[in-house]
Parts: C-alpha cells; structure tokens; sequence
C-alpha cells in the first residue's frame, strides 16, 4: 500500500514538474527566432529559411511551423505573455521580406 503512494506521489510530481523542466523563452531579433530552452543550448532559427507553414483558425494565427534541417519545430503564439506581439513581429517580418509559405487550418 506504500509503495502504491510513493509511486503515485512520485508520478503527479514528475507530471507538475515537466513545465519547469522544458521551460522555455522565445525572442525575435533581426530576421531570427532564438528558442532557449531550460539545460539545452539556445537554437536560432532564421525566418526567412525556416518558416514553412502557418496555422490559422477563426481567422487568428494558432502557431508557426518552422524546418530546421533535419527538425522540426511549432510556435504557438497562444502560450506566451507576448504572444501578440511575437506575432505582429513575424507577420510584419513576412510582409517586409515578402516571405510566401502555406497556410493551414487545423483538422478537428
């Protein structure tokens, strides 16, 4: 019986933890998205090489989708403080450098 609480405690621990550990930020600065994650080494990314797709839904950008190399990666704007203005930022990015990629809207 303890040991059925101990590994309940240790798995809703492990769940409550996982943000924390996959912590991440996202800044734009001239043309690139650099992704910092928590223990892992900063990935920047260029716009204008990258950006392959963009997800729209009620006529609102639900998230970037971006190739680097041989990854793949996927923006929510939604999720972050400044999501609005990370999405101005890209947009305005796309129109100044007339950046074409495909839009999308989410299957249900």
């Amino acid at each position: 019986m303890h040991l059925f609480f101990a590994i309940l405690l240790l798995s809703v621990f492990i769940a409550c933890s996982k943000p924390l550990i996959e912590w991440k930020r996202i800044e734009i600065e001239n043309g690139y998205i650099i992704i910092f994650k928590r223990f892992f080494k900063p990935l920047k990314i260029k716009i204008s090489e990258s950006l392959y797709q963009v997800v729209i839904k009620d006529e609102s950008i639900r998230s970037f989708r971006f190739r680097y190399g041989k990854y793949y990666t996927q923006i929510s704007p939604i999720i972050y403080k400044n999501g609005d203005e990370m999405t101005k930022t890209v947009t305005d990015y796309m129109n100044k450098h007339k950046i074409s990629v495909e839009v999308v809207t989410p299957r249900i």
